[in-house]
């Protein structure tokens, strides 16, 4: 790699583990996208720059001010998670390239700017960590029949997210903060250190749960 890319690649790193909200920040986390999420499936929060034309750095910054984060978004965040050293520029590019990884899938539907909920990106997520589906999850999800709520429990069994209902909408702060687990879990940095498997499913308090997975709780 041209040395500028494998310092670029730094710095993303060093920004997707550095999201390490406080225990209350946590909490806001896991309800505001449902509060500003409503009822459309599109957002209506405008952002004030186009993501697109922003570098991959200047992305994850940009992410952790956006209330509720997109599909588009979320396609671009988890193959900077995934480690893809040249992003695609454009929606289309990526998702073509996530179609090719199934990491998506078409049947889905998803415009651009439909609003990214929970049981997308932790299918992404699962991809990227590369975890194993469970049995049911492996029959029944290659069917399309609630693959993305299987993820979703792969995902809080791995320790990747704390549990949250799978169309719950995603704040741009909780996607880079799976962002940097997912990464974690892949490099065995942290937590996942010497394990690919987590000791049990999150329960309990939603808030601390995410604050125990970020290393804020024993």
């Amino acid at each position: 790699d041209h040395p500028h890319v494998r310092v670029d690649r730094i710095h993303l790193e060093f920004l997707m583990r550095s999201f390490r909200p406080s225990a209350k920040q946590c909490g806001v986390l896991l309800v505001a996208g449902m509060l500003l999420g409503g009822c459309s499936q599109q957002r209506q929060f405008e952002p004030p720059v186009d993501p697109d034309r922003l570098s991959d750095i200047q992305f994850l910054h940009y992410l952790e001010r956006v209330p509720v984060a997109t599909y588009a978004e979320g396609c671009r965040a988890m193959l900077i998670a995934a480690g893809e050293a040249n992003v695609p520029a454009s929606h289309a590019e990526r998702h073509a390239e996530l179609l090719r990884r199934d990491m998506v899938h078409e049947a889905w539907s998803l415009k651009p700017d439909d609003v990214l909920d929970m049981g997308t990106m932790c299918f992404m997520a699962a991809k990227a960590s590369g975890l194993r589906p469970s049995v049911s999850g492996l029959l029944l999800g290659s069917w399309g029949l609630g693959d993305r709520r299987y993820a979703v429990r792969e995902c809080v069994y791995a320790g990747l997210i704390a549990d949250a209902p799978v169309h719950q909408p995603v704040t741009g702060g909780a996607l880079v903060w799976t962002m940097g687990r997912v990464d974690d879990y892949v490099s065995g940095a942290g937590a996942f250190a010497g394990r690919k498997t987590a000791d049990s499913p999150a329960t309990g308090d939603p808030a601390k749960t995410a604050a125990r997975g970020a290393g804020l709780l024993d």
